[in-house]
C-alpha cells in the first residue's frame, strides 16, 4: 500500500497538512490496484470495476411534488426487485434541514412550519416553496446495478 495513504490515515482522527499534502491521484490508484489484485471480497470486486472503468449503473427514482422520494412506490419497486434476482445496491442521502431557531424571542418567525390541510401536520416552508425547496435539498435514494441492462430492467419494473 501506498506510505503517503498510509501515513495520512495512521494520523488519524486529526492528520495534519503535510501528510494531505502528500496525496496525490496515484496513491489512491495505487490503493484500488492493490485491492483490485488481492480477494478482499466485494471491496476487490468495486476495485476492479473502478479500475477497468466498468462502473456500476445508476436509477434514481422521481421525487414526488413535495421533494420527496416517494416512500410506498419505492417499498413496492424494492420488493419488486427483490422477487426478480436483479442484483442491486442502495445509496440514501440525508436530507439537509432548515435550521431550528428559538420558539421564542426575535428569531421565532424563522421557524416557519405549515400546516399540511391534506394530513393536519405542520410541514416546513421547504415542502410547500419551490423556491426553498431548491435551497434546502431533500433526501434522495439511488439504486446502483452492474450492468445496463439490468438496470433497464428495474426502470422496467418501476413503471409497472
Amino acid at each position: 500500500m501506498d506510505d503517503a495513504l498510509r501515513n495520512y490515515f495512521a494520523a488519524a482522527p486529526k492528520p495534519d497538512l503535510d501528510l494531505y499534502l502528500q496525496l496525490d491521484d496515484n496513491s489512491i490508484w495505487r490503493v484500488i490496484d492493490f485491492a483490485a489484485r488481492i480477494d478482499l471480497g466485494r471491496v476487490s470486486t468495486i476495485a476492479q470495476r473502478i479500475r477497468n472503468r466498468d462502473f456500476f449503473k445508476c436509477f434514481t427514482p422521481p421525487i414526488d411534488p413535495y421533494g420527496d422520494p416517494p416512500k410506498s412506490k419505492i417499498r413496492k419497486f424494492i420488493e419488486k426487485l427483490d422477487g426478480s434476482g436483479i442484483k442491486y445496491y442502495i445509496d440514501r442521502t440525508k436530507p439537509k434541514r432548515l435550521k431550528q431557531f428559538e420558539t421564542d424571542g426575535p428569531n421565532s418567525f424563522k421557524n416557519i412550519l405549515i400546516v399540511d390541510e391534506r394530513d393536519d401536520e405542520p410541514k416546513p416552508l421547504q415542502a410547500f416553496s419551490p423556491a426553498v425547496k431548491e435551497l434546502t435539498p431533500a433526501a434522495q435514494i439511488r439504486f446502483y446495478f452492474e450492468s445496463a441492462e439490468e438496470r433497464n430492467s428495474a426502470k422496467e419494473l418501476w413503471n409497472l
